[in-house]
């Protein structure tokens, strides 16, 4: 039942309702529309991505070319349109793969002392450029509380302050508050996420971006950052003249307390200065070198495209873009993870499918809603984008391979949560 009620939430999200009417206001309509959304009825797709055969899904492999061929399918049964290269629903592109050599170095030099950091147990790094052979020598690092700049909050952690050539250690999440209009109080902004680091770092023309892992600012324990950050990576191809880094990574809790030590402070008295707004960066006295081989590849992948047509013609340059991924993480990591546990596993290699599996329900449901309200997603056209890498999934529809989706609309709402995945935890 609580799934069946968090799926409702999901369908909910669409309308532009609100958040009392979203509660109570259900019609007749809707309820009957509803009636298509069941565990069941979701249960088999579940079971067919996330089986061995697939093993794992990683983009420009087997499994991940019967994985497309699926969701295609399934979208021509639900009678999408598609939206891909040459009247079909797929749409291919290149993706790269880099492989971080395990022996990389990482050394933090203080005035008195040099220490070296276990790769994987308390750092973990990828290069920020698309090149075999990143050397990072004595670069200063420099504390930057959230490294946030949200001028809609009053917020700049930076204060004109030149990071350039310098490593940039971040706190993981935003700025605390209880307020739900500062950074939505106890909810995660796009501000606080890794990504976010690590893309203003790049803008800000810094040697790399260091998170700061910690259980409750991450969500997840290290062991969550060790398995994302280590093998094989996937990322499409950096364009000419794109701001990159030279190195981005994470450092363990227990870790980043030894080297602040070194620098004289403590993890939390940072934390306590980064949460006022009037904080500035704070050079640490710190400096770090690294060196790190990447064994590149280039390879051709795809993503999965239908469209629902809206019902009604003046809407018909409105819509909703959805973008769900359905890759994982490949043969390598889906072996690794058969030694430790079968249930274990399952939750490993099934979670991001769940992405998908809400949307086989979502045309069909969406039908039987053409009858009501005029606004909304409801007389909208609606778009599936099913995205083969977490990367593509979280670029704008006007960016890259989505630049060619006309069918999304010009003013287009974008999803990409991850309701169906709590199905698995």
């Amino acid at each position: 039942m609580i799934r069946l009620r968090l799926l409702v939430l999901f369908f909910f999200a669409f309308s532009q309702v609100s958040p009392a009417q979203q509660r109570f206001a259900v019609s007749a309509v809707e309820s009957e529309a509803m009636k298509h959304v069941t565990i069941h009825s979701l249960l088999g797709h579940i079971r067919f991505l996330s089986h061995d055969l697939l093993e794992g899904r990683a983009p420009s492999t087997r499994g991940d070319k019967l994985a497309r061929a699926y969701i295609a399918g399934q979208m021509e049964s639900l009678g999408l349109e598609p939206a891909g290269d040459d009247g079909t629903y797929i749409q291919r592109f290149p993706i790269f793969s880099l492989t971080p050599d395990p022996s990389m170095s990482v050394t933090i030099r203080s005035r008195d002392s040099t220490v070296a950091l276990t790769y994987g147990e308390e750092f973990v790094g990828v290069a920020g450029r698309q090149l075999s052979r990143i050397d990072v020598k004595d670069a200063d690092i420099l504390f930057v509380g959230h490294g946030i700049v949200a001028p809609e909050m009053g917020w700049d952690d930076y204060k004109n302050t030149d990071v350039r050539d310098k490593i940039l250690l971040f706190l993981n999440d935003d700025p605390p508050s209880d307020d739900p209009h500062f950074f939505r109080g106890k909810a995660r902004t796009y501000y606080g996420r890794w990504t976010y680091k690590c893309e203003i770092a790049a803008q800000k023309e810094a040697a790399g971006a260091i998170v700061i892992h910690t259980k409750e600012s991450a969500g997840y324990g290290w062991n969550g950052v060790r398995n994302s950050w280590t093998g094989e990576q996937f990322e499409l191809e950096q364009a000419p003249n794109t701001p990159t880094t030279l190195i981005n990574g994470w450092t363990s809790h227990a870790a980043t307390e030894r080297l602040l030590h070194l620098a004289g402070h403590s993890l939390d008295e940072l934390m306590k200065r980064a949460a006022r707004r009037s904080f500035k960066p704070l050079p640490l006295e710190l400096h770090l070198s690294a060196s790190l081989n990447t064994t590149i590849k280039r390879s051709q992948t795809a993503n999965v495209i239908g469209v629902l047509p809206g019902s009604d013609p003046q809407l018909q340059q409105q819509g909703t873009l959805r973008s769900p991924r359905y890759h994982q993480a490949g043969k390598r990591r889906f072996n690794q993870q058969r030694r430790i546990g079968q249930r274990h596993r399952c939750q490993r290699i099934a979670e991001p499918r769940t992405d998908v599996c809400p949307l086989a329900r979502t045309p069909e449901t969406l039908a039987h809603l053409r009858g009501g309200r005029r606004r909304g997603i409801r007389t909208a056209r609606f778009t599936i984008l099913c995205a083969t890498s977490r990367r593509a999934a979280r670029l704008d529809c006007r960016e890259h391979q989505y630049r060619r989706v006309e069918c999304v609309g010009k003013n287009a709402r974008r999803y990409h949560d991850r309701v169906g995945a709590i199905y698995h935890r």
